[in-house]
This record gives C-alpha cells, sequence and structure tokens, in this order.
C-alpha cells in the first residue's frame, strides 16, 4: 500500500512559477508610419504653394490634413496594439506638446525675423517639434514585453493504490 500526502502536508514549499519574456522593438512601424506622414505632408504642401484651380488646392490641404492626423491616431493605435497603454497615450501628449513647444520656438524666431516670417516659422518650429519626438517615439517607447511561458514547479507522478480489493491506478500532482 502506498500512501502520499499533499505537498503542502511535507513541509516542501513549491518553487514560484518563472515567467519567460521576449523583449520586442516595433519601431519600424512607427518609422513607417511617421515617414509616410511626412512624405504625404510634404506632397500636400508641395500642391498648395504650386495650385492655382480651387480643386488643387483642396486635395493639397486634404493630403496635409491626412498627414497631420495620421501620426496622432495611428501611433497610439501601434502602441496599443503591441499592449504598450502607457505608451499611447505617451505618444499622443508628446506629440501634442512637442508640436506645440515647436510652434512656440517657430513663432519667437518669426516675430524676432520680422511680421511676413511669422505663418511659415510656426509651421516649420511645429514640425521639428514633431519629428524630434517621433524619433523619440521610435526608439524609446516602441518597446514591448510578450510573455512567452510560464514554468512551474509542477510535477505528475504515476501511483498504485493497493488495497484488499485490488489495486487502483492514478496519477499524484505536486503543486
Amino acid at each position: 500500500m502506498v500512501v502520499t500526502l499533499p505537498a503542502h502536508a511535507t513541509g516542501e514549499a513549491a518553487d514560484p512559477p518563472q515567467a519567460n519574456y521576449e523583449k520586442l522593438w516595433y519601431g519600424p512601424t512607427l518609422a513607417i508610419l511617421y515617414g509616410s506622414a511626412y512624405v504625404v505632408g510634404g506632397g500636400g504642401v508641395f500642391i498648395l504653394r504650386r495650385a492655382d484651380s480651387v480643386f488643387a488646392r483642396a486635395g493639397g490641404s486634404i493630403l496635409v490634413g491626412a498627414a497631420a492626423l495620421t501620426p496622432f491616431a495611428g501611433a497610439p493605435i501601434t502602441h496599443w496594439r503591441h499592449d504598450n497603454f502607457a505608451g499611447g497615450l505617451i505618444s499622443m501628449g508628446g506629440q501634442l506638446g512637442t508640436s506645440v513647444a515647436g510652434g512656440a520656438i517657430g513663432a519667437g524666431v518669426g516675430a524676432a525675423a520680422g511680421k511676413d516670417r511669422l505663418s511659415p516659422s510656426i509651421l516649420l518650429g511645429a514640425l521639428g517639434g514633431h519629428m524630434t519626438w517621433a524619433l523619440v517615439d521610435i526608439f524609446a517607447l516602441a518597446r514591448h514585453e510578450r510573455l512567452l511561458s510560464i514554468e512551474t514547479s509542477a510535477q505528475l507522478e504515476p501511483r498504485i493504490w493497493m488495497s484488499s480489493d485490488g489495486f487502483t491506478l492514478g496519477i499524484s500532482a505536486r503543486l
């Protein structure tokens, strides 16, 4: 006859589970997102500066608007897709904050240079601030740890219990 005691009755402490993680960098996805927005925005500005018709100006304006909104929505969604909720919120705030700060610096530079330079200076300052944030977002925030497995010290052992009536086969687990 075999008698087994549960693990907690024998005084043996079970080892805590060990989690195995894989570190991922999804910066290239964000680089494509930001880069495509800047290219589309540049194309829109090019069309706006060269357009003679109302339709061409409307098309350029749509391209510039889409380019401005793409990273603001797309970068946080990319972070959230990689289970980086805080990174998505930080990305949104960082884009807005650096664009406003860059625009303010551009306004100061434009005011110092003369009144006719104010509007382009604000836009270039905002773009410079946003591009700076894009680098921070790509290289610092675009990191994720993915759970691969959890190792436990659980053991399954085959057991035979004998009695006067016969025997019983079973599995004993130690968790």
